[in-house]
């Protein structure tokens, strides 16, 4: 894996939380590359990695559009506090690779950028069942309604599993002993096949279904 730094953009309304979430990550080697406190900021602010963002910024599905067109596709991470549930509901639709509580510790928000820089997948345990019943609505209600009929192969399964659980694809592979590139054809099927649009989504069939114990999580 190569040694360049982890770029992240911080969008947020406080300036004080973006200094602050700005220092902790800098201190743990990743570098900060833009300060956003409304989406118009964030959709001018400088490519990253990855992109931390409050649900409830002004502006901000206009700016996670012009995000997803980006051919560098950069993560988003969903920092969640006390926004109202339907900001959260709203931003889940547009597939981020996390969500991470918007006071956890140091060394959450660490491993939450790194295992969504690294093509993974974050929830912090405790919003799991805050979470759950605002994404199960359209399209992942009915596909938890129809995981009965067994859509998924034994090996989507366990690739799912794995997924639900955080692991990047790397550490997916190294576990079922594949490559990389077979369990990203794996995932992409299961979005497919389950009409979810991301890692998290998926992470939530997976919990709700009771493929994954949402105490065991990491």
């Amino acid at each position: 894996m190569s040694d360049q730094r982890i770029t992240v953009q911080v969008a947020a309304a406080s300036p004080i939380y973006r200094r602050g979430i700005a220092a902790v990550l800098q201190e743990h080697g990743m570098e900060v590359v833009a300060s956003a406190a409304d989406g118009d900021q964030l959709s001018a602010a400088r490519p990253a990695d990855v992109v931390l963002v409050q649900p409830e910024l002004p502006g901000l599905a206009a700016a996670l559009r012009a995000l997803a067109t980006d051919p560098d596709h950069p993560k988003i991470i969903l920092l969640v506090g006390p926004a109202e549930p339907f900001a959260v509901g709203a931003a889940l639709r547009h597939g981020p690779a996390g969500l991470l509580l918007q006071d956890a510790g140091a060394e959450e928000f660490e491993a939450a950028v790194r295992a969504v820089s690294a093509g993974g997948g974050w929830i912090s345990a405790p919003l799991v069942p805050l979470v759950l019943p605002l994404a199960v609505s359209g399209a992942l209600r009915a596909a938890i309604e129809d995981s009965a009929a067994g859509t998924l192969s034994r090996r989507e399964r366990e690739v799912l599993v794995l997924v639900a659980s955080g692991h990047s694809n790397r550490k997916v592979a190294s576990e079922l002993f594949i490559a990389e590139n077979t369990v990203k054809n794996h995932v992409r099927k299961i979005l497919e096949k389950l009409d979810l649009n991301s890692r998290v989504e998926a992470t939530l069939w997976a919990v709700s279904t009771g493929l994954v114990d949402s105490n065991e999580r990491k």
